[in-house]
C-alpha cells in the first residue's frame, strides 16, 4: 500500500539563538514536535522568506510516493518512544498505517519516487553494505542520519545477542569496533565516513 507525502522545511528550536533546519515530510511534523518538546518546538520554514534560498535540501513542496508500511517502520525507528506515554511516538500520533496514509497528500499529476540515497552518497552506501552484512533491514531511501540510527539500533541488537556489553550512548563507530573485536566481523570491518582499509 502506497501513500503520497510532501516535503517541507522546518526549524527545530533548540534555544532562542539556535535553530536547526531539517527537511521532513509534512506528516512528520506532529512527531517531531513531540520529540522536541511540544507545539512551538518546531516551526515551518518558508525558503526565500524565513531563510535564504538554497538550503541544500530537496525542493520544498516536492511530493513523493512512499510505501506506507516502510514509512511507518522508518518513523518508529526515527522518533522512538513518547516521552510521557508508554507507547511509541508513531503509534501515539498515527495508531495504524491506515491513519498514516490518511495524513498523506492526494496523488498529484507528477510524483517523484524517492531516490536511492546510496546512489549519490558513499557514506550511505557503506552503511547499507554493513547493514546487509549484519542482516539488518533498512529503508533504501533513508538519509545518512536515518541509516546510521538504524545501524546503531541493529548493532545493539546484534551485540545483545552476542552478550557483548556497551554503553547506551555509544556511537556507531564504537559499536562497530565492539562487533569487530568480538570476532564476528574480522573480515567485514567498516570505517564510517572514511576509506576502507
Amino acid at each position: 500500500m502506497n501513500m503520497y507525502a510532501k516535503r517541507i522545511h522546518v526549524a527545530v528550536i533548540r534555544s532562542q539563538l539556535e535553530k536547526t533546519p531539517v527537511t521532513i515530510f509534512e506528516h512528520e511534523l506532529k512527531l517531531m514536535e513531540i520529540l522536541h518538546g511540544g507545539i512551538g518546538a518546531v516551526e515551518k520554514i518558508v525558503p526565500g522568506k524565513d531563510v535564504g534560498k538554497g538550503l541544500g535540501y530537496d525542493s520544498t513542496g516536492e511530493v513523493v510516493e512512499l510505501n506506507v508500511d516502510e514509512e511507518y517502520a522508518r518513523l518508529g525507528h526515527r522518533y522512538g518512544n513518547h516521552p510521557e506515554q508508554n507507547i511509541s511516538i508513531i503509534e501515539y500520533v498515527y495508531r495504524t498505517t491506515d491513519d498514516l496514509k490518511k495524513a498523506g497528500v492526494k496523488k498529484p499529476k507528477n510524483v517523484t519516487k524517492k531516490s536511492n540515497v546510496a546512489s549519490i552518497n558513499p557514506v550511505a552506501t557503506r552503511l547499507q553494505e554493513k547493514m546487509k552484512a549484519l542482516d539488518i533491514s533498512f529503508d533504501d531511501n533513508a538519509d545518512v542520519d536515518e541509516l546510521e540510527m538504524t545501524l546503531k539500533i541493529g548493532l545493539m541488537e546484534v551485540l545483545d545477542g552476542m552478550d557483548v556489553e556497551y554503553k547506551d550512548d555509544a556511537d556507531v563507530g564504537t559499536l562497530i569496533d565492539l562487533y569487530d573485536e568480538a570476532g564476528a566481523g574480522k573480515n567485514d570491518s567498516l570505517i564510517i565516513g572514511g576509506d576502507e582499509s
